[in-house]
């Protein structure tokens, strides 16, 4: 196994918090920045009736070789629901690997975690995240 190149995802990310079942649907303030999101935790006024939409960008060059994409995540805080690009991965929780080959594309692209509020109510909910290239046959 060998691991190419690593981007690390920790850093720079923006959360928006909105309402599980709202009446009239709109976010509870403008993004606001999260610097590391290893230290991010829900702001207290949000109760488990609210989610949290936390987003980040990327960059992945081309390279000359066949490459796979590995989301790793050292822990997460409850049930996250992954979305790269706007497409839904699924539900994950606890320390995630999961090959995002197919989801994700050689230029910009979104990463977005969907999360309740009252599942991430404490400091240091979420380990380091990074993003792991290896060679097209091999599994980090």
């Amino acid at each position: 196994m060998s691991i190419l190149t690593t981007i690390d995802l920790t850093k720079a990310w923006r959360v928006e918090y909105f309402e599980h079942d709202p009446d009239l649907y709109e976010f509870a303030s403008d993004p606001q920045p999260v610097a590391d999101i290893s230290a991010w935790s829900a702001e207290r006024r949000f109760d488990d009736t609210w989610a949290a939409l936390l987003s980040t960008t990327f960059f992945i060059q081309p390279v000359d070789a066949c490459i796979s994409y590995w989301l790793s995540f050292a822990h997460t805080c409850a049930e996250v629901i992954l979305y790269i690009n706007d497409r839904r991965i699924g539900p994950f929780s606890g320390e995630v690997l999961v090959d995002v080959t197919d989801y994700v594309w050689l230029d910009d692209n979104v990463l977005q975690l969907r999360v309740d509020c009252g599942d991430c109510a404490s400091d240091g909910q979420f380990g380091e995240i990074s993003l792991l290239m290896t060679p097209c046959d091999e599994q980090p």
